[in-house]
C-alpha cells in the first residue's frame, strides 16, 4: 500500500507542473478529425475512388467515398473489409476525406496483453511493482517532460529531473526497499551523471545541433521552432541510456551481495574484484548488444552507405543525421560500461558495513 501511495503521490505532485500538449498546438493547423472505416469497396483503376463504411466518430454509419493511395508496394495493397483511418479535413469548398493508415491498434493490444500476462505469470508480484513502474515512467514522461519542454524549459534540465523521478520510482518498486537497490539507484545516478556530461562535451565538441531527424525538421516548421533541438538531442541520450542503466546497476548490486552472502569473510577489495570480474561478463557483451540495438533501430540509414555510391563514405559519417547515431551510441556505451566500476565500488563498500550486516542478521 506504501509503495501505492508514493505512485499516485508522484501523479499529484508533478499534475502543477504539467500542461496538456493541445495548449501548444498551432492555431493555424486546419481542424481534422479521425475515424475508424471499414472498405466496402475497392476500384479497378486507383485514380477512381473507394466507397467506406466509417465505423467511429460524429459520422460513425455513413458510406463515404475516399482517394486510395496511388502506390503499387504492398504497404498500400488494401482488400475490401480492411480497417484503416480516415482524416476529414475542413477546407473552403468543403469537407475532404483522406485514407490515413491502416488501422492496427488491435494487434498493439494483443501484444501488450501478452506483455502483461507474462510479466505477472514469471514476475508475480515483482511484475507487478515493475507494471506501476512503467506507470510512473510514462506519467512522468506525459505529464512533466513532454509538457515542459513544449513551454520553452531546458530539454535537457527536463530530462534529468524526469530521470531522476523514474530512476527511484522504478527501481524501488521493482526491485524493493534494500541495500542492494539502494546501492543501484547510487551507481545509476553516478553513471547517468558522467554519462549527461560526456554527451554534452561530445554533442558541442561535434558541433551537432539536433537537427540530423526528419521529426525535428517538421518542428522547425511550425510555431515550436523555437524548442532548444540540441537540448532536446541531450535529453533524448540521457532518457535512453537510463532505461539500460539500471538494467545493470540492478544487477551487479544483487551479483556483489549474494557473494557477500555466500562467503561473510570477503573484505571490501576481495569482494570487488570478484564482483569486478562479474561485471567485466556483462561489458563485453554490452559493447555489442547496444550497438545492435541502435543498429536495428537506424538500420536505414546503413543503406546510405549503398545507394549513393557516388557519395564518399567520410562524408556519410560527417552527416549529422549520422553522426548524432554514432555519438548516441558510444556516449551511452562509455556510461554503461563506467557503470559496473562504480556500481562494484559503491556495493562492496556497502556489503562490508555493520549496519548491512546487521540487517543481514535481523532477517
Amino acid at each position: 500500500m506504501k509503495k501505492l501511495i508514493l505512485v499516485f503521490g508522484l501523479i499529484v505532485l508533478f499534475l502543477p507542473w504539467g500542461a496538456r500538449a493541445s495548449e501548444f498546438i498551432p492555431e493555424e493547423i486546419p481542424q481534422q478529425d479521425f475515424f475508424k472505416a471499414k472498405i466496402l469497396s475497392i476500384p479497378e483503376n486507383l485514380s477512381d475512388e473507394a466507397q467506406v463504411e466509417v465505423l467511429s466518430g460524429s459520422e460513425k454509419g455513413q458510406t463515404i467515398t475516399i482517394s486510395l493511395p496511388q502506390n503499387e508496394s504492398e504497404a498500400y495493397q488494401f482488400e475490401i473489409g480492411d480497417t484503416v483511418i480516415v482524416t476529414k479535413v475542413a477546407g473552403y469548398s468543403g469537407d475532404l476525406y483522406y485514407l490515413t493508415d491502416r488501422y492496427r491498434l488491435p494487434s498493439l493490444y494483443w501484444i501488450l496483453g501478452l506483455f502483461m500476462v507474462f510479466i505477472l505469470i514469471f514476475g508475480r508480484f515483482r511484475g507487478l511493482m515493475s507494471l506501476f513502474g512503467l506507470a510512473v515512467t510514462v506519467a512522468v514522461i506525459m505529464l512533466f517532460v513532454i509538457p515542459r519542454i513544449l513551454a520553452g524549459d531546458s530539454p535537457i534540465l527536463i530530462t534529468i529531473l524526469g530521470s531522476v523521478v523514474i530512476l527511484f520510482f522504478s527501481i524501488y518498486l521493482a526491485h524493493g526497499f534494500h541495500w542492494r537497490t539502494s546501492v543501484a539507484v547510487g551507481g545509476t545516478v553516478l553513471s547517468l551523471a558522467i554519462t549527461a556530461g560526456l554527451a554534452t562535451a561530445f554533442v558541442h565538441f561535434g558541433e551537432l545541433f539536433g537537427l540530423g531527424s526528419e521529426e525535428v525538421m517538421s518542428l522547425q516548421a511550425t510555431t515550436l521552432a523555437n524548442i532548444d533541438f540540441r537540448g532536446l538531442l541531450l535529453g533524448g541520450m540521457i532518457l535512453g541510456t537510463l532505461g539500460v542503466l539500471d538494467d545493470i546497476t540492478t544487477a551487479q548490486s544483487a551479483a556483489i551481495e549474494q557473494l557477500k552472502i555466500a562467503n561473510h569473510t570477503f573484505g571490501f577489495w576481495e569482494l570487488y574484484k570478484r564482483g569486478l570480474a562479474i561485471g567485466k561478463e556483462h561489458i563485453t557483451s554490452l559493447v555489442n548488444t547496444l550497438f545492435l540495438a541502435y543498429a536495428g533501430a537506424s538500420l536505414p540509414v546503413f543503406l546510405f552507405f549503398t545507394v549513393i555510391p557516388d557519395v564518399p563514405a567520410w562524408v556519410h559519417l560527417n552527416s549529422e543525421f549520422i553522426a548524432e547515431e554514432i555519438v548516441r551510441t558510444l556516449v551511452g556505451s562509455v556510461g554503461l560500461i563506467l557503470a559496473v566500476p562504480i556500481t562494484t565500488l559503491l556495493a562492496a563498500y556497502v556489503f562490508t558495513r555493520k549496519t548491512w550486516a546487521q540487517q543481514q542478521s535481523v532477517s
